[in-house]
């Protein structure tokens, strides 16, 4: 362990070169895992998601059906909270839905001169949401993503969120649930 002292002569300088060398090496080695995952997903595709969820989400999953979260995992996660906090999530939902509404572009047309301009907004068909799970559970991640999601008018929303060692938290299914989010893995 590198010790700098405040007092010390050049601490500015020695600080910020323990910051850049720390950022750099943690930087390339987050990268060079991160690419080994992709290019095992590329190329083993579920069988790679089953193992690398085997692995760090420390399940048993044995196939990909198994990687779904279904209705009935939903609701008994759901079941698990309690109705005063999730009344506090509601709200958030409202305000944030207020908040989201207010940006939706509207389409609008133009005709000056002869010549006509239009412009017409038209959301993605689906969307891939990743919500931290695992032992950091954010819900508020999965507030900020999907009612926007929703609002644009996306028909499709899919989840994809780690558990932790086959648990998920109440409030995020509880979430989804009030969300109408149905695909989730």
């Amino acid at each position: 362990m590198k010790i700098i002292y405040e007092k010390e002569k050049n601490f500015n300088k020695k600080f910020n070169n323990l910051l850049l060398s720390r950022d750099q090496y943690i930087s390339q080695n987050v990268d060079k895992v991160v690419k080994k995952i992709i290019n095992d997903v590329k190329i083993n595709g579920d069988k790679a998601l089953i193992k690398l969820s085997n692995k760090y989400d420390k399940l048993k999953i044995k196939n990909k059906k198994d990687l779904f979260v279904n209705t009935y995992k939903i609701n008994n996660y759901a079941k698990k909270i309690q109705p005063n906090i999730f009344k506090n999530f509601k709200i958030a939902i409202n305000r944030i839905k207020i908040y989201h509404n207010k940006q939706l572009p509207k389409n609008y047309s133009i005709i000056k001169n002869g010549i006509k301009l239009h412009s017409k907004w038209k959301p993605i068909d689906s969307v891939g949401l990743y919500i931290p799970g695992g032992e950091a559970s954010y819900p508020s991640s999965l507030l900020m993503n999907i009612i926007p999601a929703k609002i644009a008018g996306v028909k499709r929303i899919v989840i994809v969120t780690p558990s932790n060692k086959g648990n998920f938290n109440p409030y995020v299914m509880a979430i989804l649930k009030y969300l109408k989010i149905k695909e989730i893995y």
